[in-house]
């Protein structure tokens, strides 16, 4: 009966209130929320996929306030950067762009992770500069020099008596260099004296990279290095020694003065009673707390110290975690007569009458466009002077893409698409002449000589 009596008054209902109690119109109703909880959603994306792509890469910085009051604080700011992740972009952005456009680039760069990083940078070259003597004493140069009058080191050396030879041998369970000298005498040509150069007892490292000079006089001869010694087991830290040696007594020599660098040498030169060294140092983390671990430094018998910071110069284009190191000695007693250190990556040394130049290449993110600073640094004086630099297109091939006469720097560069000759005026360093991409499409320099007013390339 119960029944029966439901049904009818079900019946009793107004249809119009059965069709809006229905699912189909509450779905109607509710949708404008459903659209504007997708619109919300999307636009919450779209700002952390921007935020992604375009908010400043994380350097997780330490904390840098505490070295303020320091003479290096720019400096540690500077390496701060460095050392952080991701440094070498602004942003993920130019992260991905750079990484896409790199696919698609055919251009020869040579290149190691998008930089051209080139650790072991080497120094040789086709032409054959004119060969330089000595007016005085009875030493007599007899290697090719590229600058007239501008030494460079060497293993082997003669005067009109001796021969002066290095080697390598082995001397307390790692190699080393050991000199020899011959009397000149035809069929009675002998050695007449030897000298092992003795590692520090702590050395892990084998010594590499033997140069010496011999000077005018012949009674010295002055021998370049550098060796490792392990900090810890996971790091090893290499060191610079520039040892003088005393020959006049060829069966006597002794050591007469020595200096210790912290850093491996790149080149050298010596010219005109002054040594030139070109060093690199590699930073090793962001423990500004040691300046050993940040700053390249010196020892001339009485301990390490470091250089100083307005000595240093940071380049703006710096991608690199190192030091190149250019280091001016009195050629007889060592004695140091300044130092510049370019915060940066260089590997490209030229060396004038009066000025030594230095190279750092580096790489826009997105285009790969490779430009090349020019630093130039006198040595005319009683001190090094950081005189500036200038920027070029493309990359020189090695120091002897470089020429300086008559106040002017001619500069021999690979462009994106050719072959590139600058003439920079060494006195402003800027660029007063050049001729762009004369080369055919593709090519890249591989030789440069210069003559006179003549450049071949």
């Amino acid at each position: 009966m119960k029944r029966k009596k439901i049904l009818d008054t079900m019946n009793l209902i107004d249809d119009k209130y059965i069709e809006e109690a229905s699912p189909g119109r509450t779905t109607v109703r509710h949708r404008p929320v459903r659209i504007a909880t997708l619109a919300a959603c999307f636009i919450m994306m779209f700002t952390a996929l921007n935020l992604w792509l375009f908010l400043p890469m994380e350097t997780f910085e330490p904390k840098l306030t505490q070295y303020k009051g320091s003479e290096y604080y720019e400096v540690i700011e500077k390496i701060n950067l460095l050392t952080g992740s991701n440094s070498n972009y602004k942003n993920n952005f130019s992260k991905i762009m750079y990484g896409f456009v790199s696919l698609f680039s055919n251009k020869s760069s040579g290149t190691t992770g998008g930089f051209p990083i080139q650790e072991n940078p080497t120094y040789s070259g086709s032409s054959s500069p004119t060969p330089t003597q000595k007016p005085t004493g009875s030493y007599v140069e007899t290697t090719d020099n590229q600058t007239q009058g501008v030494i460079e080191a060497d293993l082997i050396k003669r005067s009109n008596t001796h021969i002066y030879y290095m080697s390598m041998t082995s001397h307390a369970g790692l190699k080393t260099g050991m000199l020899d000298i011959y009397s000149i005498a035809g069929e009675d040509t002998q050695k007449v004296g030897s000298y092992t150069i003795a590692l520090p007892a702590n050395a892990n490292h084998t010594a590499s990279e033997f140069a010496f000079y011999l000077s005018d006089d012949c009674a010295t001869i002055t021998v370049i290095y550098y060796y490792g010694i392990a900090r810890s087991n996971y790091t090893t830290d290499t060191y610079i020694d520039i040892l003088s040696l005393d020959i006049s007594d060829p069966e006597n020599i002794r050591e007469k003065n020595k200096v210790t660098i912290t850093g491996s040498a790149l080149d050298s030169r010596m010219t005109d009673g002054k040594l030139l060294l070109v060093s690199k140092f590699i930073i090793t983390g962001n423990d500004f707390s040691d300046e050993h671990n940040f700053l390249p430094q010196i020892d001339t018998g009485n301990g390490f110290e470091s250089i100083p910071a307005e000595d240093i110069v940071i380049s703006e284009n710096a991608y690199a975690k190192r030091y190149t190191v250019v280091w001016m000695f009195d050629a007889e007693t060592l004695e140091p007569r300044g130092c510049t250190a370019l915060l940066s990556y260089s590997d490209i040394c030229y060396v004038s009458a009066d000025s030594l130049y230095i190279t750092h290449e580096h790489t826009k993110n997105i285009s790969r466009e490779r430009k090349t600073d020019i630093y130039r640094i006198s040595y005319a004086g009683e001190k090094l002077e950081n005189v500036g630099y200038v920027t070029v297109d493309g990359y020189a091939n090695d120091q002897y893409s470089f020429d300086q006469k008559d106040g002017v720097l001619r500069a021999v560069t690979t462009t994106s698409s050719s072959a590139s000759l600058y003439c920079i005026d060494i006195a402003e360093m800027n660029v007063i002449s050049s001729a762009k991409n004369f080369a055919p499409k593709g090519e890249t320099v591989r030789s440069v000589r210069f003559d006179g007013n003549t450049a071949y390339v």
